[in-house]
């Protein structure tokens, strides 16, 4: 039974991701955008945890794959956050590793350094530490990309 069209396999939602990152590497302060990728690359975790059943033998609990996941890729548990806290207006259900979001106008165009007051979108960690949407963005792509090749043996 399929509930996504077209989409029918994780491989699948993966190149969806792909145009929807290009998408928002083409308007890198578009919040919509942003969530989106955040939602579909979090889901490309579940759908192929739910795809391979090898994971579901090694990690019989999801949790214990998503677990796994998150300490394997840091950038992937802040798009979980954004995911579900965009879904739910808020996190209850368990402590996130982003405190926040803004969209902060800065300065300077995202064409310069972040060395500059430049217009991006940040995401705030416990202890106060910064990082930014479009970087996190980047290492969730690569990372997925080369758990598809290395580990599954898919070649995205």
């Amino acid at each position: 039974m399929s509930y996504s069209f077209d989409i029918k396999d994780s491989k699948d939602l993966f190149d969806e991701f792909c145009r929807r990152s290009e998408e928002y590497r083409r308007s890198p302060m578009s919040s919509g955008n942003a969530v989106i990728c955040a939602i579909l690359s979090w889901h490309i975790v579940e759908w192929i945890y739910r795809e391979f059943s090898s994971l579901q033998v090694k990690y019989p609990e999801k949790r214990d794959f998503q677990n796994f996941i998150r300490q394997s890729c840091p950038s992937l548990s802040y798009m979980q956050d954004i995911a579900n806290g965009s879904k739910h207006r808020g996190i209850t259900f368990y402590t996130p590793a982003v405190k926040q979001t803004e969209s902060h106008k800065g300065a300077f165009s995202s064409g310069f350094s972040k060395g500059f007051d430049v217009s991006c979108l940040k995401l705030e960690l416990e202890r106060g530490q910064i990082v930014y949407f479009d970087e996190e963005l980047d290492k969730v792509e690569a990372f997925i990309k080369k758990y598809f090749q290395s580990v599954l043996g898919i070649n995205v």
